[in-house]
């Protein structure tokens, strides 16, 4: 299957590797879902260059009252994502560490989005 067709994603632990993959192997996959998670200082150094995030996308979302992983571990995914040229999308989301619905369907509608911009269908 081709790198542009390939979307990782995961809850928690699934989506440190998720996340660990797109930043130290963007060529590998066209995007990734991250859900109340968290970046490995480890991966830090070993972050892609930022010419190999153009065309990539990540999706970040918490919940606001996470009792597992602060919020603020996915604010800090944020801020790095912003410094490199990929799309990132997603929220907090009222809640613990859950996914809820209204959550699911922004990540649901996010996945749609990428599957159009990857067909070109509307």
């Amino acid at each position: 299957m081709p790198a542009e067709r390939i979307v990782v994603g995961g809850f928690s632990q699934g989506g440190i590797m998720a996340l660990s993959l797109l930043l130290t192997q963007p060529a590998k996959l066209r995007a990734a879902l991250v859900w109340h998670s968290r970046l490995l200082s480890q991966v830090v150094p070993h972050i892609a260059s930022p010419e190999a995030f153009e065309g990539k996308a990540l999706w970040v979302s918490h919940g606001s009252a996470d009792n597992v992983i602060p919020p603020s571990a996915a604010q800090a995914t944020r801020e790095l994502a912003r410094g490199l040229p990929l799309a990132l999308s997603g929220s907090d989301f009222p809640g613990a560490h859950e996914i809820r619905p209204a959550e699911l369907q922004g990540t649901l509608a996010w996945l749609q989005s990428l599957s159009a911009a990857t067909t070109g269908a509307p």
